[in-house]
């Protein structure tokens, strides 16, 4: 999502936690985010549709805060996910539909 260069400071984050049917630990049930985005993610403040697109929670979106809120979050409302080389490592359109749902609710 944010480019960040810094292997030490990614997560594999899961699209479907393990602990729910579809949670399986393979890379297509997986985002690499950095650990502010995964946070967010995790709670539902990104979302990220099945067409690979970032949106964040239309109340963050409205807040007024310094830098961090307005290029570590708001910017990337409706950004492209940044996908891996190889089509096969591509997150799951379906773990992603049923993810997002839960995010636009």
């Amino acid at each position: 999502m944010c480019r960040l260069q810094h292997p030490e400071l990614l997560d594999a984050a899961h699209i479907i936690p393990d602990s729910q049917e579809g949670g399986d630990p393979i890379v297509q049930n997986g985002l690499s985010l950095c650990k502010i985005h995964h946070a967010a993610y995790d709670r539902n403040i990104l979302g990220v549709t099945p067409e690979f697109e970032i949106r964040v929670q239309q109340k963050v979106l409205e807040e007024v805060d310094g830098p961090m809120l307005k290029y570590g979050l708001q910017s990337l409302d409706r950004q492209q996910l940044i996908l891996p080389k190889h089509r096969t490592d591509y997150p799951d359109r379906d773990r992603l539909e049923k993810r997002f749902s839960l995010f636009a609710s």
